[in-house]
C-alpha cells in the first residue's frame, strides 16, 4: 500500500452555459486530490479522482512537511497596493497561492495559524489581496491578510500533523445529472458524486478548504 501526500481539492465541469455571452453559469464539482509532487508543476495535470476504498487521513495543522519556501512578509507597496512580497520571484509567488500551498504563519502578535494560501478578491478589493484561508474555519473568520512582520513556512508536501478525520472514503457512482446541495442562508452547489463516508456538504467543505492528506491507495 503506498502512501500519498497531497492536498483535498475539486474536479470543476460546467454544467450550464449562458446562452448570450457564452460564459459558465454554473458548474459541478468532483471529489479530488492533488497530488504534492504536483502542486509546483505546470505541466502536471493536477487534480487526480479521488475513488472509494481509498484510506484517507486529512490533517487540520502542520507539524512537518517539505518546505517550499519560507521568510518574513515584507511587502513593497509602490506598485501595487497590496503589496509584493520583496526577494521573490513574482510568478512564483502567485503561482503559490493559486495552487493554495499549506503554510503556517506566525504573527507578530504571536499568534501561531495553519492554512491554505489564497489569492482573496472580490468587489473593492482593486486586484488580489495576499491571504491565509484557516484550515477549519469557514466565511470571512478564516481570512487572515498577510502583513509585513509576519514569518511564515510554505509547504510542498504536510507528513504529519493533528489528524481530524480518518477513515475509508466511500463515493456514489457518478450521477447522470449534477445533484443540487442546498446549504444554509440560500447557498447551493451541484456535485457529480455524494460522498457516502460522511455528509456531502462537509467533505465539499474540506475539499475547498484545500486540506493537507494523507492516502493510503
Amino acid at each position: 500500500m503506498s502512501h500519498v501526500y497531497g492536498i483535498l481539492s475539486t474536479r470543476a465541469t460546467v454544467i450550464e452555459i449562458d446562452p448570450v455571452y457564452k460564459l459558465p453559469l454554473d458548474i459541478a464539482y468532483d471529489f479530488a486530490y492533488t497530488d504534492a509532487r504536483d502542486l509546483m508543476d505546470a505541466k502536471n495535470t493536477k487534480e487526480q479522482l479521488l475513488l472509494s476504498n481509498a484510506r484517507v487521513s486529512t490533517l487540520l495543522t502542520i507539524e512537518t512537511g517539505d518546505i517550499f519556501w519560507q521568510g518574513v512578509i515584507a511587502l513593497d507597496r509602490t506598485q501595487y497596493r497590496h503589496g509584493q512580497q520583496k526577494n521573490i520571484d513574482r510568478q512564483l509567488w502567485l503561482a503559490m497561492f493559486n495552487v493554495g500551498l499549506p503554510c503556517t504563519v506566525l504573527t507578530e502578535q504571536g499568534v501561531i495559524m495553519h492554512g491554505a494560501l489564497t489569492p482573496f478578491s472580490e468587489a473593492g478589493t482593486e486586484g488580489v489581496i495576499w491571504t491565509v484561508r484557516e484550515y477549519g474555519k469557514t466565511g470571512y473568520d478564516a481570512l487572515h491578510c498577510l502583513e509585513n512582520g509576519d514569518s511564515i513556512a510554505i509547504y510542498s508536501a504536510v507528513r504529519t500533523g493533528k489528524v481530524d478525520w480518518a477513515g475509508t472514503v466511500q463515493f456514489s457512482s457518478p450521477h447522470t445529472n449534477a445533484i443540487r446541495l442546498d446549504g444554509s442562508q440560500g447557498f447551493h452547489t451541484h456535485i457529480i458524486r455524494n460522498a457516502l463516508h460522511m455528509d456531502s456538504l462537509d467533505w465539499l467543505a474540506l475539499s475547498h478548504q484545500k486540506r493537507p492528506c494523507i492516502i493510503k491507495i
